[in-house]
C-alpha cells in the first residue's frame, strides 16, 4: 500500500498520467475540451508566465511581506496589495488564490 502512495505522489505518476492524457488528447477523444496543438507555444509561454509571477510572490511573501509587517510598512504593503488586485483581475481568478498570507 505504501509503494502505491508513493507512487501516486511521484512525479512519474504526472508524467505517466499526462502521457495518457496527451495520447487520449490527440486521439480526439476528450469529454471536456479539445486539443488545439498550433496554440501549445502560446499555453506554455502563458503557463510560465503565470508560474513566474507566483514564484515572486511566493519569495516576496517568504522573505519580506512579514519583516514588512513587522516594520508597519504600509506604503510597501499597500503596494503588494495592489500587485495582488491586478493579478486578480489580469488572471480571471479569486483573491483566496491570489493572496498568500
Amino acid at each position: 500500500m505504501e509503494s502505491k502512495i508513493a507512487y501516486l505522489l511521484s512525479l512519474q505518476s504526472i508524467r505517466d498520467r499526462a502521457k495518457l492524457v496527451w495520447q487520449v488528447a490527440q486521439a480526439g477523444n476528450l469529454n471536456h475540451f479539445d486539443l488545439h496543438e498550433d496554440r501549445l507555444d502560446n499555453v506554455a509561454d502563458y503557463v510560465a508566465s503565470v508560474i513566474k509571477v507566483f514564484f515572486i510572490l511566493i519569495q516576496l511573501h517568504l522573505y519580506t511581506r512579514s519583516r514588512l509587517i513587522k516594520d508597519n510598512n504600509s506604503e510597501i504593503m499597500a503596494r503588494i496589495s495592489l500587485i495582488q488586485f491586478l493579478l486578480m483581475v489580469a488572471g480571471n481568478t479569486s483573491r483566496q488564490e491570489i493572496c498568500l498570507v
